[in-house]
């Protein structure tokens, strides 16, 4: 019981970090019956930008639970990435679309303590061309503990600067 208590108040600070950082933040959230930790969606200039995150409150990480997680949050990624395309177009996706996964360990961390998974398994046959080319050009994947999400992210070169509330954008208007 006790475990379950610090995972959830573990989901509830990284929940909380995500959101201060401009992104739109769902936790316990399903897609196509699994279900993520927490979900994140940032839009930003017409880029769109999807976290997903696992969050493991273990007392030993060895190599193999890293990688039976890892799978799970590839898979996580995979479903995310098919049900965008089957919304929007694959080229929209392929040009407007990022997917991270972020698999992230609160009390104890593995090989590392952090570090990009470069390696991913392809999940998609060759006749599909554009998927595959998603996949490897718009999909990354992290292992960390929490004190890293912002260095990694802005890694990616994402702009996590908060943006102008309307009160703001109005003042600047106001001074002209």
């Amino acid at each position: 019981m006790e475990k379950k208590k610090e995972w959830a108040i573990a989901q509830e600070k990284i929940t909380g970090y995500i959101q201060k950082l401009g992104f739109d933040v769902w936790k316990e959230r399903k897609i196509n019956n699994k279900r993520v930790d927490i979900l994140a969606k940032k839009v930003s200039r017409e880029k769109i930008t999807y976290l997903v995150f696992e969050i493991k409150h273990y007392n030993r990480v060895h190599a193999h639970n890293e990688r039976e997680f890892f799978v799970q949050i590839q898979d996580y990624v995979k479903e995310l990435l098919l049900r965008e395309v089957a919304r929007k177009s694959a080229k929209k996706v392929l040009r407007d679309y990022m997917f991270i996964g972020y698999l992230v360990f609160t009390n104890d961390f593995g090989l590392f303590k952090n570090r990009k998974k470069d390696w991913k398994r392809n999940f998609f046959h060759q006749s599909e061309k554009v998927l595959r080319e998603i996949w490897r050009k718009k999909v990354s994947f992290f292992y960390s503990t929490p004190e890293f999400i912002k260095r990694n992210l802005v890694s990616l070169g994402l702009d996590l600067d908060k943006q102008l509330t309307l009160n703001q954008l109005f003042n600047c208007e106001e001074n002209k």
